[in-house]
């Protein structure tokens, strides 16, 4: 029997899961696909496969819902729906010729609704038996302790997510550590091993990367385009950003983070109409784009004081936009070398040299921008 909850303290957890699973296990059915009703199916002209399957169904309780569609107890309606299509086919009593055929699909059918409508639903198993329902309860109980001790830590972690998400360069996130090590502990409490001990805890990471891609995106929309590759970078910017946020929902979603979380809000864009669009991103790599900002800015401002061109470091093939510059006027160069009296054409010469290789630069640095947007959806 589960523990008084008069002695429950929070150093050991919502239950005694070591007495709930002796007791779950003594009140588990016993195979009812006996030795002799597999022999005689194989006289029906069942294959091992198909008597395996019946048999991977009917040695659990009724009720036993995850087990029965070997789904974990996080499950996607969309993993239900998958596992629910191949478990039915292969019990399936129009497939199956197996005289346990039809309760074992019976089962699966039951244990598949059961699991899409949740709370709400108020179906009966297959048999209906005592015993099953008791199982039910152990195991439901057990799984919402969990999901209840999850969501008080979700609701710690709201404001902290709410800061990251206005602003995900920060790059200090230890209160989020702090309240993983909880769920973690919590985890090991309940008996969770390996990686299943970090079974709820919040990923962050995934969070910080996207956001970081996001203000990159609408750096871009803002952003008043003035040559056709600039137009295009907003284009595909304003096409992928919603796409982005609507992922993260569907992954907030699928791992029971708070409806707080999810932000595929127009408003919250910050851009007109409707989020109509979904699909993944590929890739977070807007971290690199950070890095060659200020070599950028220390390469033009050397270039405006005429320092020689071989000490400017060099990016390579990858160029990004990130800096707007005027044209070099030729009243404002100023000659940093030893001869004081220069003529105006030595100026005019040299103003037209500087300002070709600003020119030069500006457009490498389009190159770069329109590199590092390919590396961001690929």
């Amino acid at each position: 029997m589960p523990p008084d909850s008069q002695n429950y303290t929070r150093d050991r957890g919502f239950l005694d899961l070591l007495s709930i699973r002796s007791t779950s296990y003594l009140l588990r059915q016993p195979d009812h696909y006996t030795t002799q009703q597999k022999k005689a199916d194989r006289e029906r002209g069942c294959t091992e496969d198909q008597i395996s399957a019946i048999g991977s169904i009917l040695k659990y309780d009724p009720k036993e819902w995850y087990d029965i569609l070997a789904v974990s107890d996080t499950c996607t309606t969309e993993e239900v729906n998958q596992a629910y299509e191949e478990k039915s086919l292969a019990v399936h009593p129009k497939k199956n010729p197996s005289s346990e055929a039809y309760r074992a699909f019976q089962i699966v059918e039951n244990a598949a609704n059961a699991l899409r409508h949740g709370d709400e639903y108020k179906g009966e198993d297959a048999t209906n038996s005592e015993r099953s329902k008791g199982s039910r309860a152990i195991k439901t109980q057990e799984r919402a302790m969990t999901t209840l001790f999850q969501k008080e830590i979700y609701k710690l972690a709201t404001p902290y997510m709410e800061a990251l998400i206005e602003n995900p360069w920060l790059g200090n996130w230890k209160e989020l550590d702090q309240l993983n090590d909880h769920i973690k502990r919590q985890n090991e409490r309940d008996g969770k091993e390996g990686v299943d001990k970090f079974q709820g805890t919040i990923d962050y990471h995934t969070h910080v990367a996207m956001f970081k891609l996001v203000d990159e995106y609408k750096k871009l929309i803002k952003k008043t385009p003035t040559t056709p590759t600039e137009r295009r970078n907003q284009a595909m910017a304003e096409e992928k950003l919603p796409q982005i946020w609507q992922s993260l929902d569907v992954t907030n979603t699928a791992r029971g983070y708070p409806q707080s979380w999810n932000t595929s809000q127009p408003e919250t864009l910050g851009l007109p109409g409707s989020v109509t669009t979904a699909g993944p991103c590929k890739s977070t790599m807007s971290h690199i784009l950070p890095r060659y900002e200020k070599p950028a800015e220390g390469y033009m401002a050397k270039v405006m004081r005429n320092v020689p061109y071989q000490e400017v470091p060099s990016f390579g093939n990858v160029r990004p936009n990130l800096i707007k510059t005027e044209p070099l006027e030729e009243t404002k160069v100023i000659n940093t070398g030893p001869a004081q009296d220069i003529d105006m054409v030595s100026t005019h010469a040299l103003a037209k040299q500087l300002n070709n290789e600003v020119e030069g630069l500006k457009e490498q640095m389009n190159e770069m921008r329109t590199y590092m947007l390919q590396l961001l959806t690929c």
